[in-house]
């Protein structure tokens, strides 16, 4: 689905303060306060007076530490970049909670021209105490005409931003394939922002994750693509959720925050999720530096920083303090230069089917990101990323 629009504006004091835009979810459908196994994907946040979340887009709890949503939510920020998903059913409400994720793992099939098998696997950094969504224990039967429900963080209005409310819909089932269906409005259609949300089957009374939001016409009109997740048990789902079973939990040592003189081999040796960047654990939106006294503003920090180490609770933001001065190279405090040129574009659910031909898989070169709202090369009517 589209993604929020998250506007970077650079200061010469060498910080950044991103703004995100906001917007409304599923077009015809209704609020939802319900579902609470469907979370939104957003950026993980550093700073701890961050007004603003960068939502990408919507996913579904599948295992007490494991999320699915779709492979191109993590186009921009790729497998190594930094989230955290919310649950709730007002991204941000204080009636909610975060949680962090430690890493996220790609379908070694996925096609970003097709859209066949768009998944991707989310590892939390510690369970949650929220019941998964039920996953398939067989090949479902989807036929033609039977009603899904969709639920989805996206837009509810096409050509508006999302408001971050969760909300749910009906759909109905078109062209089955082995490993997707297509669905069209029954009244309610998934839009911009859903991308990775659940598309939900009933079996035998209730609820089974058929398949997973992904592409769609830009109208949020017409119809829309779904990856099957009854295909993709046997060969990614399963193997991840044992891997997930035997990893470590937790945030690890996170007392003890001194980077600036505690080196690091790989993102096993950081705790909170940290990345292990040049021998420094460090938050990829920052500089290297120090987590020292926890505290609630920038103004209670001798560095004008409060960065946020944990997604919440006591101790979860600290003053933060650069390895060095100076922000010739990253910045005073301020997000890191590699970090800054993959943020400073509008974030939209619905993001069109783009040729890979520049830049590693998971980041896009700045000529395919410049086009990322723009329709697909051949095709009528075009088909774009929820």
């Amino acid at each position: 689905m589209r993604w929020v629009g998250v506007m970077i504006a650079l200061s010469a004091a060498c910080h950044v303060d991103p703004v995100a835009v906001s917007g409304a979810a599923v077009v015809g459908g209704d609020p939802d306060p319900g579902d609470p196994a469907v979370v939104a994907l957003v950026a993980r946040r550093a700073r701890c007076e961050e007004p603003d979340l960068a939502l990408l887009c919507t996913g579904t709890l599948v295992a007490p530490r494991v999320v699915l949503t779709a492979a191109h939510c993590l186009d921009v920020f790729g497998e190594d970049g930094q989230y955290e998903v919310f649950f709730g059913a007002q991204l941000g409400d204080s009636a909610g909670h975060f949680a962090l994720v430690t890493s996220a793992r790609r379908h070694p099939d996925y096609d970003p021209a097709t859209h066949e098998h768009d998944l991707a696997l989310l590892r939390l950094a510690a369970p949650v105490d929220v019941a998964p969504a039920a996953l398939p224990t067989a090949l479902l039967q989807p036929a033609s005409a039977e009603q899904v429900r969709v639920v989805g963080f996206g837009t509810e209005v096409v050509g508006q931003l999302a408001t971050g409310e969760k909300r749910s819909g009906w759909m109905s089932i078109g062209e089955v394939t082995a490993t997707g269906v297509t669905t069209a409005p029954s009244p309610a259609m998934s839009c911009t922002g859903d991308s990775g949300g659940p598309v939900l089957a009933t079996v035998s009374g209730g609820e089974v994750l058929l398949g997973v939001s992904a592409s769609g016409d830009p109208g949020c009109r017409a119809s829309a693509f779904n990856v099957r997740v009854d295909a993709a048990m046997g060969d990614f789902i399963q193997p991840f959720l044992a891997e997930t079973d035997g990893a470590p939990s937790g945030y690890g040592d996170t007392a003890s925050v001194g980077f600036c003189s505690r080196g690091c081999g790989s993102a096993a040796d950081c705790p909170a999720g940290l990345t292990c960047d040049s021998g420094r654990c460090l938050l990829l939106s920052l500089r290297d530096g120090d987590f020292g006294d926890a505290c609630d503003t920038d103004q209670q920090c001798a560095s004008r920083t409060c960065a946020r180490l944990l997604p919440e609770g006591p101790g979860a933001c600290r003053c933060f303090r650069p390895c060095s001065d100076g922000c010739a190279a990253t910045g005073g405090g301020g997000p890191r230069l590699e970090f800054l040129l993959l943020t400073l574009l509008s974030f939209r659910r619905f993001r069109p089917v783009v040729p890979r031909h520049q830049g590693r898989r998971g980041t896009p070169s700045a000529a395919t990101r410049q086009r990322h709202f723009e329709r697909t090369r051949g095709g009528s009517p075009a088909r774009i990323r929820r």
